[in-house]
């Protein structure tokens, strides 16, 4: 661990909730890290289990602040309040990094210049798996729309330098932004900096039984990240208002298509009503729609109806591409 400051020092803050089972696989990967590492600071939000007792075993490696049970984003501020580096990286308490992460990072902030950095991931299971979620594809530099259609800054990943939260602001801490606070925080620092991207998978996202994501409902997911897009179209009219519409499209399409997955096709069809509201024009949703109205009896067929139609639009704009102008 270092000890002292330098142009490129990095605090790293951990937020944990009874992490007793991951954060001393999370501790490890931090402590390996081929750049030195300036500090780890802990916050144990209420932990309930042996959290504080695993962190505590790293001695004076590692900074451990107790608070009552406030939820991640307080966590989160407090963790960035304490820390000395000059910049910060965030990972939750079970997830865990590829020893090179910091150094990769480190490098090309000096190489460009950012202010903020991230890089590529992977989501693995309790057994290290690897496990294919659908994420939208990493951008980089001036990402503000394209991060509004989609998150695709995984909160393991991020390298930001401390003084960019001098004129963001924090984690927002009202209960109804709870669900979805990174993608908020992410966007309003995108609406000011340009985001530099390390092309490697070099943090690993666990998914559990007791995870958030796992534990949160859909239509909890879906009002809280409906609630982030109205409020970076606010704070960004002039940006992004025109996206405003296919943003909240995208939250409901994926929602619909998460509760189709649990058989929750009732309320899946409401929600591709709301998508359709949005955007009704989108043959894809008519087609879920039916299928959520129908049954699971109808799904083959509708989904190979869905394939020709998707398949004769990307055909036809395939075409007009390729047209002279």
């Amino acid at each position: 661990m270092k000890n002292h400051h330098s142009p490129f020092s990095v605090s790293v803050v951990i937020t944990a909730y009874n992490a007793a089972d991951w954060i001393g696989e999370t501790l490890d990967s931090i402590l390996a890290q081929t750049y030195p590492i300036l500090e780890v600071i802990v916050v144990d939000d209420g932990s309930t289990d042996r959290t504080a007792d695993v962190v505590l075993s790293y001695g004076g490696n590692v900074k451990h602040i107790y608070q009552v049970n406030s939820g991640q984003p307080i966590a989160r501020n407090r963790g960035i309040r304490s820390a000395r580096g000059e910049y910060i990286a965030f990972v939750d308490a079970d997830d865990y990094w590829h020893v090179q992460k910091i150094e990769k990072q480190i490098d090309l902030i000096r190489s460009k210049g950012a202010a903020w950095v991230i890089c590529d991931s992977e989501w693995v299971n309790e057994k290290r798996e690897k496990v294919n979620l659908p994420v939208p594809p990493i951008q980089e530099g001036d990402v503000l729309g394209k991060l509004l259609m989609g998150n695709f800054i995984i909160s393991a990943t991020p390298v930001i330098r401390k003084d960019v939260f001098d004129g963001v602001g924090y984690f927002d801490v009202n209960p109804e932004a709870r669900i979805g606070e990174d993608w908020d925080m992410w966007l309003r620092i995108a609406s000011r900096f340009s985001l530099g991207v390390a092309y490697e998978k070099l943090a690993y996202v666990r998914l559990h039984a007791s995870s958030m994501m796992s534990t949160t409902t859909i239509k909890n997911k879906v009002l809280g990240l409906h609630g982030v897009v109205e409020r970076a179209t606010s704070r960004e009219p002039q940006r992004l208002e025109r996206l405003k519409k296919s943003a909240l499209a995208n939250i409901y399409h994926q929602g619909g298509i998460q509760l189709m997955r649990q058989n929750e096709y009732q309320q899946a069809g409401e929600y591709f009503l709301h998508e359709l509201k949005y955007h009704p024009l989108h043959i894809e949703a008519w087609v879920y729609w039916l299928m959520s109205n129908l049954g699971p009896g109808f799904s083959i067929p509708l989904i190979k109806i869905k394939r020709l139609l998707m398949g004769q639009t990307a055909l036809r704009e395939k075409k007009q591409n390729h047209e002279p102008k």
